[in-house]
């Protein structure tokens, strides 16, 4: 709202539609706007986080743009420096480009000469690739999408065309050729053609990964910056041609209205560019754009004129448009309330009602709880208890030490000191956490991503399994990529086993992976022998011993191996209504990184410790509709995907322990180099 206002009111005083009422107005509007921002809540200071940013900076620009503008040409003042200033330029121009210098030099002046230079990088940032930080892009919603993912979300699609998508693409250039209709035929045909490939531009210069417009070359940097420049200019040359002929009335009688609707779609487009959770954000925008194109259709049929062949045309056209826009609100209601329909609560929500309605009856009113950032809302409103993190993600440094300490540290002495600094009483982990492994140890890692890995699932393939006299092999299958590098002496052979290490998924090449495992079980003891890995890479395919594995309840260190674990569960199937359950028909394959960190042994194993005492474990529905039958296993299973428990430990800490202050910095300490 600060960009598209702040845009709104420079633009109309520009067009020379801003006077001293208008002036008052933006002046109480922008006042009030700010002090509801920064009054209710901690989260944003004044001088720290409003002046500096570039989005609620321009307008406050645009207030002072207006003031000096004020000052020059209303005030006894001003009237003694008009004789300096230069007369080439609009009166509304010599505003604005005093006070971009007067600015420029506050800004070097308040925030250091390396500010602005600063700024311009993060703008440009912000319009190519918005998103490139760790804590940004392990969330999903943040990912920035190709036109032809989001496209399709304005459907409905016939023969590959969104529908929508092209209305509000055609009712756009339309209403820009409606705001322009007080200017010439010409001048009218190269704003709209400019608008028009300034439109195309934005949207296309980021089609596909694989296109020559994948949104980061070259080509796709010509194309997008090229598209905004060509309007802005082909605008600028209409504008000042009329300054020069001394007739800027036109402009003076543009309606703002729809000007600000143009701002709104043209931000709610490059945010749809930016990141895939803001798609949404051209919800408003469009809807004012399709309606007004459909009833400006509708509207105009009455006043059709000239011969039978244009009107049959342009009926034609009206026609398409108007039955396009009712066969789509059809659809999309249709598309909505079917959708709306399977949200209903689920498995996953009803087991999270029950474990808050035991933490509610059950904790104390001034607890805190510790978890990863998704479920801190869930906590606070469903639980009604305090949290350490949530999904505002105010102070990224905590997610960092949340990511390192609590949850793939090897030290529950140093996680217990992360939580006394910040008055944890309760610990939650949520089964949905083993696949956001990858996020919370990225994150929680160092510059050259130390903890960084993730945890594969394999399933056991009955067909493959093979006996002997005194044993049966089992083969489960799978894949996934090492997250480091293995070195591993086999039989007098060093077998080197290349990983991900520090590198990114992007350019790394030849890396090794596990496609399964070979596990043997004693016909008679029934014990488990040492596990293999299946292991390969582009030479060739290993075979070695898995040092730990999780099975019957019980972890076990085979005392040699490749330094990682299986964690065993049963697998699930449905079949004539009838479960049929495999008691260890799956497993996770844990890495080095993983094997011992605090979620794998709070969670997966089970094992208390003199830090964290279990208080409640909440089963998954599944889980427990299978115990209610009298089937006795632990508290994972694989059915459609692991399903596990929501645990909650209580926090226990030595009388010696003391508060590090670091652990309660709300930035990044200065000797950690890498950024989040």
């Amino acid at each position: 709202m600060y960009v598209i206002i702040g845009l709104t009111t420079l633009i109309a005083f520009v067009f020379g539609q801003v006077d001293g009422k208008r002036l008052v107005i933006y002046t109480v509007w922008l006042i009030s706007q700010t002090i509801l921002t920064v009054a209710p809540t901690l989260r944003y200071d004044f001088l720290r986080d409003i002046i500096p940013s570039p989005v609620t900076a321009s307008a406050f620009f645009t207030l002072a743009v207006l003031l000096i503008h004020w000052a020059l040409y209303n005030s006894k003042f001003g009237s003694k420096l008009n004789n300096i200033i230069p007369g080439k330029l609009p009166k509304t121009w010599n505003s604005i480009i005093i006070s971009i210098v007067l600015a420029a030099i506050f800004a070097s002046l308040a925030f250091g000469i390396t500010f602005i230079p600063s700024r311009a990088a993060d703008l440009f940032s912000s319009l190519v690739k918005p998103i490139g930080d760790r804590l940004g892009i392990t969330v999903a919603e943040n990912r920035q999408p190709y036109f032809s993912e989001w496209s399709n979300s304005f459907g409905p699609v016939i023969g590959g065309t969104p529908i929508y998508f092209w209305l509000f693409m055609i009712g756009s250039i339309y209403l820009v050729h409606k705001i322009m209709r007080h200017f010439h035929r010409k001048e009218r045909m190269y704003a709209v053609g400019a608008y028009t490939l300034f439109l195309l531009a934005i949207v296309f210069s980021r089609y596909a990964q694989n296109s020559i417009l994948n949104g980061i070359n070259f080509a796709s940097l010509v194309v997008y910056l090229g598209g905004g420049l060509i309007f802005l200019i082909t605008i600028g040359i209409v504008y000042f041609k009329r300054d020069k002929e001394n007739n800027l009335e036109n402009f003076a009688n543009i309606d703002i209205g729809p000007v600000m609707l143009m701002i709104f779609f043209i931000i709610s487009i490059l945010s749809a560019r930016g990141a895939v959770r803001l798609v949404m954000v051209l919800v408003p925008p469009t809807s004012i754009i399709v309606g007004y194109f459909f009833v400006a259709m509708l509207g105009n049929f009455k006043k059709i004129e000239g011969d039978e062949v244009k009107k049959i045309v342009y009926m034609t056209v009206a026609g398409i448009v108007c039955l396009a826009t009712i066969y789509t609100g059809y659809q999309m209601f249709v598309a909505s309330s079917s959708m709306s329909a399977g949200y209903v609560p689920n498995m996953y929500t009803q087991q999270w009602q029950k474990s808050m309605s035991w933490v509610r009856e059950n904790v104390q009113e001034n607890a805190v709880f510790a978890h990863w950032w998704d479920y801190g809302y869930w906590v606070q409103s469903i639980g009604e208890r305090a949290t350490m993190l949530d999904g505002g993600n105010v102070w990224p440094y905590w997610n960092y030490l949340m990511g390192r300490y609590g949850l793939t540290g090897n030290s529950s002495y140093e996680a217990a000191e992360l939580f006394y600094s910040h008055n944890i009483t309760h610990f939650l982990i949520d089964s949905t956490d083993i696949g956001k492994y990858t996020a919370f140890s990225s994150i929680g890692s160092d510059d050259n991503y130390d903890r960084r890995s993730w945890i594969g699932t394999f399933v056991r393939d009955p067909a493959k399994t093979s006996e002997t006299k005194n044993t049966t092999a089992n083969i489960y299958t799978g894949g996934m990529n090492l997250d480091e590098d293995i070195v591993y002496e086999y039989n007098g052979t060093k077998i080197f086993l290349p990983g991900l290490d520090a590198g990114n998924f992007d350019s790394a090449t030849s890396l090794a992976g596990i496609g399964g495992a070979i596990v043997e079980f004693d016909k008679v003891s029934g014990k488990m022998i040492q596990p293999k890995g299946i292991y390969a890479d582009s030479r060739g395919q290993y075979i070695l011993p898995i040092r730990y594995a999780f099975y019957n309840g019980t972890f076990t260190d085979f005392g040699e191996g490749v330094e990682a674990g299986l964690f065993f569960m049963p697998l699930v199937s449905a079949s004539n209504n009838q479960a049929q359950i495999d008691p260890n028909g799956a497993m996770l394959y844990l890495s080095r990184r993983v094997v011992k960190s605090q979620l794998a042994r709070l969670y997966l194993y089970g094992q208390d410790d003199e830090y964290f005492k279990t208080v409640h474990i909440e089963d998954d529905l599944v889980v427990q509709e299978l115990k209610a039958q009298g089937v006795s296993f632990g508290h994972f299973v694989y059915y459609q995907g692991l399903r596990g428990p929501i645990n909650i430990w209580e926090v226990k800490y030595p009388s010696n322990m003391k508060v590090k202050q670091e652990y309660l910095s709300t930035s990044f300490p200065k000797d950690k180099k890498f950024t989040i």
